[in-house]
């Protein structure tokens, strides 16, 4: 269940991969729609790309909950549980500031 999960994830993370490297991503742009456009652009995939690195510490404890229990009364105490025994705001973090 976690392969097919994480598998998915994966997919997804891929689709947003395709959208976000579309963007703007020829060289022939500079020449037709100005260097400012293409600013813009790169911009945006800076900031997908961000933001998509930023979720992915969110979306793993997520997945681990699958094969892994983590101590709590309720759904959302057990996600606290294993985002917090995942690295919690330190990796998110990390990965914000690696990536930019």
């Amino acid at each position: 269940m976690y392969g097919v999960a994480g598998g998915a994830w994966e997919a997804v993370q891929w689709g947003v991969g395709v959208k976000i490297n579309g963007m703007g991503s020829h060289i022939d742009d500079i020449a037709q729609v100005g260097a400012k456009q293409v600013f813009k652009d790169s911009a945006k995939r800076v900031i997908l790309d961000t933001v998509d690195s930023g979720v992915e510490g969110f979306v793993q404890p997520a997945l681990t909950m699958i094969y892994k229990e983590y101590e709590g009364d309720t759904l959302a105490a057990q996600y606290a549980n294993a985002f917090e025994t995942n690295g919690g705001t330190k990796t998110v973090r990390h990965s914000l500031q690696s990536f930019a």
